[in-house]
């Protein structure tokens, strides 16, 4: 188990797993999303989100020079940025 699951697991069983907002939840895991799609979702450029594609920090696939998010990696992606508190953070070790 790597620490990212650990993460997860402890958050299940401490009943603070992140929620993210019903917009992102409407999100089919099989949909295939682009960069400027994403970008739209979420409110910033769709540069910002090719280069953190490139960087690895999002999860996607390239074909040719063009890069597609799956819907389950995005929602993913979006739950790992949530925001959390010190005391969670300690705990996870984060």
């Amino acid at each position: 188990m790597d620490q990212e699951q650990y993460n997860e697991q402890i958050e299940k069983e401490l009943g603070i797993e992140p929620v993210i907002a019903s917009v992102f939840e409407q999100i089919e895991d099989d949909w295939i999303l682009t960069p400027l799609e994403v970008a739209d979702l979420i409110g910033i450029s769709a540069i910002s989100v090719r280069r953190w594609c490139r960087e690895g920090k999002l999860p996607s696939y390239r074909f040719k020079r063009k890069y597609v998010i799956t819907g389950k990696e995005f929602k993913r992606f979006v739950k790992q940025s949530k925001v959390r508190t010190k005391a969670i953070q300690s705990v996870l070790k984060l």
